[in-house]
């Protein structure tokens, strides 16, 4: 969903105790010790967004549900604008299981009040912003913090696909059926040994738009099933 016409200023969420200036200097903070380090900073790597995008006649519900459950993550925070006839609202986390616990809720809501039409928010790492400097935000794990992750060398993972049972292997790239052609990304496979889960959303070919669940299970080995909802 995109929203092409003009942009209003962001809107801020804040939780009890959390000031707008607190946000502002963090921020700042993350961004000149990144310049200064040549990598992300640790702030950066701990700096978690989920993304709502959703018509403007749904802001009230998705704004509601927000500022309630905002209050049980006192290191998340939210900001949001309108988009022409719609709206988007990013909520920032500071590390990743606020983010998951948050965003499963936030799926759960939305799915219920018709709000989105799949068990899915997108979400990332830090700002894009970053990308062009350290690489996409799923492999700076690998890049310069490995010690986070159990495996750093993926050429041997394995798993089953979910729809007939054949092998998926590693092909360079990522993870391919070579019956039904299902692929998982490499940078997906990094992402779930990093955090144990992930999921994605393919953009093209004939699973486009159905949603994944990736889990590392450990020793090159790799659970991929379909997202119920």
């Amino acid at each position: 969903m995109g929203f092409m016409e003009r942009k209003s200023k962001w809107s801020l969420i804040l939780p009890e105790g959390l000031e707008e200036y607190d946000v502002v200097s963090y921020c700042r903070s993350c961004r000149r010790e990144s310049r200064e380090y040549g990598k992300p900073s640790i702030k950066a790597m701990n700096c978690w967004k989920i993304i709502v995008e959703a018509y403007i006649e749904f802001k009230d519900q998705v704004i509601g549900f927000v500022k309630e459950n905002i209050k049980s993550y006192n290191n998340c925070w939210a900001q949001y604008r309108v988009l022409g006839d719609g709206f988007i609202l990013l909520i920032n986390c500071r590390g990743w299981r606020n983010m998951w616990d948050l965003r499963s809720k936030l799926i759960d809501d939305l799915m219920k009040q018709g709000v989105i039409d799949k068990p899915y928010l997108p979400y990332r790492r830090a700002g894009g912003y970053y990308d062009s400097n350290f690489g996409p935000w799923r492999l700076w794990a690998r890049d310069y913090y490995p010690d986070k992750l159990r495996i750093t060398n993926i050429v041997h993972a394995r798993s089953i696909c979910p729809f007939d049972g054949a092998i998926m292997e590693f092909t360079g790239k990522g993870l391919k059926c070579g019956l039904c052609g299902l692929f998982i990304p490499e940078t997906l496979l990094y992402e779930a040994v990093e955090n144990g889960i992930a999921e994605y959303v393919p953009k093209q070919g004939f699973y486009r738009d159905k949603v994944f669940i990736l889990r590392y299970v450990g020793s090159d080995r790799f659970i991929v099933e379909p997202k119920k909802g």
